[in-house]
């Protein structure tokens, strides 16, 4: 493919609990060859699971080269969401299904040095997004149902992406759900950009050669 593929290993995925497994999962990230570093916000609202980085001062204690790419699963992120540009997130997406006023919320966040993104679940319809897209970076689809890594990818998404791809293909597609070499292929070949992946790069005994299996899945057949 003539396009780079990004890839984002998820935290959720990897031991989150104490500092230790947090810098022990970043080395594994940037050792592996990574592009981002997904992190997954929490708040046990919105989703039923809390993380540590529902406090952004977790966040601001990520030490990294690579980009933090931040995905805020969290009620009223119209009201929190420099708590989380402040801790210095390079990509932060929040959920249409949680802003009170995602138009009014986006307009903020353009005025800071941070990729702008909107994410939605399986469920919801691509329409609740498409007055936004022009005013977004990317989109963060969930191929899962959010709140829980090591879920099975839902493949009716695929049609979501291939949409946004067509309409607006300025607009980079990040997965985020159940990705392995076979499902990121169905996605990538979909217009794809970014992938998440948690299991399968934390779960491997090589990370390094997960990502670059994910990253070169395009050129499998489906």
């Amino acid at each position: 493919m003539s396009r780079r593929i990004l890839i984002s290993p998820s935290l959720l995925a990897a031991g989150h609990d104490t500092p230790e497994a947090v810098r022990a999962a970043v080395a594994v990230a940037e050792r592996g060859g990574a592009d981002l570093l997904h992190v997954d916000v929490m708040d046990g609202e919105f989703v039923p699971e809390t993380t540590l980085w529902n406090d952004p001062g977790q966040v601001k204690r990520i030490k990294t080269v690579l980009p933090l790419d931040v995905h805020i699963m969290i009620n009223n992120p119209d009201d929190r969401y420099m708590e989380f540009v402040r801790a210095g997130a390079n990509m932060l997406a929040f959920h249409v299904e949680a802003a009170k006023d995602p138009e009014a919320l986006l307009s903020r966040l353009q005025r800071h040095d941070v990729k702008v993104g909107i994410s939605l679940n399986p469920e919801t319809p691509l329409d609740k997004i498409l007055p936004y897209l022009p005013l977004v970076d990317y989109v963060l689809i969930m191929s899962v149902r959010p709140g829980k890594a090591g879920q099975q990818f839902i493949p009716g998404v695929v049609e979501k992406i291939v949409f946004i791809k067509y309409h607006f293909p300025h607009v980079l597609v990040q997965v985020d759900g159940g990705m392995n070499p076979v499902t990121a292929a169905f996605v990538i070949n979909a217009g794809a950009d970014i992938i998440v992946a948690g299991a399968a790069v934390y779960g491997s005994r090589n990370p390094a050669k997960a990502i670059a299996n994910l990253r070169r899945a395009a050129d499998h057949d489906v």
